[in-house]
């Protein structure tokens, strides 16, 4: 999805807890621009664009007793 500006972003920010401008450790999650990369036919990595993700802090995983998943798997696989 292509958002036109960051005002596209205020529902997206209302379901994460995320309020711009607000003290950091108030918000559920940080808004941040990351780049996103595919694969080039095994010659590596090739930059495709930035994107809104939101990213929770470990100090905010702790205070709300959020439980590291080593796999990093949040779902047991349907075998």
């Amino acid at each position: 999805m292509i958002l036109k500006d960051e005002e596209a972003l205020a529902g997206f920010d209302q379901l994460e807890n995320y309020q711009k401008g607000r003290v950091p450790e108030e918000n559920d999650y940080q808004r941040i621009r990351v780049m996103c990369y595919a694969e080039k036919g095994g010659k590596g990595l090739e930059p495709l664009a930035e994107a809104w993700t939101y990213v929770m802090t470990p100090e905010r995983v702790d205070l709300d007793g959020g439980v590291e998943v080593p796999s990093g798997q949040w779902v047991e696989p349907k075998i």
